[in-house]
């Protein structure tokens, strides 16, 4: 097995204190928020290079866990590989690990792509870090990022980093995870108290996404968005192909910046067109 040069990963983790901007309290509980990757949106099918291999999120939390995480009976090397690989399997539809300790082997499957490693029983960070490379090499060269999810503000493969690093930190405690850049937004957002948007509480998004209320005297409310109203189209895109979050995510936008929607309206012949200028939402008026 390699090695990895430790106090040269730790300055390189120093270096990027965005990574490790929170962490609450003195127990067993770490909430991490990632740096903003500013990934443009781009067409589905020009997907921004990321460099899975560099474990630019993976190597600051590991090791961050390593030096601060206070309840260290947890740290069960072996389990953060398998949990981190289980992961990976849930978010790449064609990977597929086998963990045999006692042979000291790891085997990964993609598609019609296989390795297979040596890898002893895991003791530390450095060992399981110099893994998890290997790991991160082959998904780099093997992985189509376009098979993969897409989510908000994620390249493809940043998704594969996210998905290995919060399946290695599911196993320290349920509140254990790394923010993506848009959830550290919102988290943000609700410390500050406030955001810029609409004014308008969504359905869960099983289904047409419908508006379930809206703000009295907000955005919404006084450009004639009724409880009821299903929202067809924003800014002349279809809802049916976005998700919930992606649809939250087109409604926030700046104070005073414009948006139109499509309603369709229980009563109404023809689908409404209603513009609504944003502006400054309180959470907790």
């Amino acid at each position: 097995m390699g090695t990895v040069n430790k106090p040269k990963v730790r300055q390189r983790v120093r270096s990027r204190v965005g990574l490790l901007a929170r962490s609450l309290g003195c127990c067993a509980l770490i909430f991490l928020a990632a740096p903003d990757l500013s990934v443009a949106e781009e067409p589905r099918g020009e997907v921004s290079v990321h460099r899975l291999s560099d474990l630019d999120l993976w190597l600051p939390t590991v090791f961050y866990v390593d030096e601060m995480y206070v309840d260290t009976g947890r740290l069960d090397w072996e389990k953060l590989l398998v949990a981190s690989t289980e992961a990976v399997e849930r978010f790449v539809p064609t990977a597929r690990f086998r963990r045999v300790v006692e042979e000291s082997l790891l085997e990964v499957e993609v598609g019609q792509h296989h390795h297979a490693w040596k890898a002893g029983r895991l003791g530390s960070a450095e060992e399981l870090s110099v893994v998890m490379f290997q790991v991160a090499s082959f998904l780099e060269q093997n992985v189509d990022p376009l098979t993969l999810p897409v989510l908000p503000d994620l390249t493809p493969l940043e998704g594969v980093e996210f998905a290995m690093v919060n399946g290695m930190l599911g196993t320290l405690d349920p509140h254990s995870r790394l923010l993506t850049p848009l959830e550290t937004r919102e988290l943000d957002q609700e410390n500050r108290g406030a955001f810029d948007g609409l004014g308008v509480v969504l359905s869960d998004g099983r289904g047409p996404i419908e508006i379930v209320e809206t703000l009295e005297g907000g955005p919404a409310d006084l450009a004639g968005v009724r409880a009821g109203d299903v929202l067809v189209r924003v800014d002349g895109e279809n809802t049916l192909n976005m998700s919930l979050d992606e649809v939250v995510e087109h409604l926030r936008g700046r104070r005073g910046e414009r948006i139109d929607l499509v309603l369709d309206r229980v009563g109404e012949a023809e689908l409404l067109h209603v513009p609504v200028l944003r502006d400054r939402i309180a959470l907790h008026p």
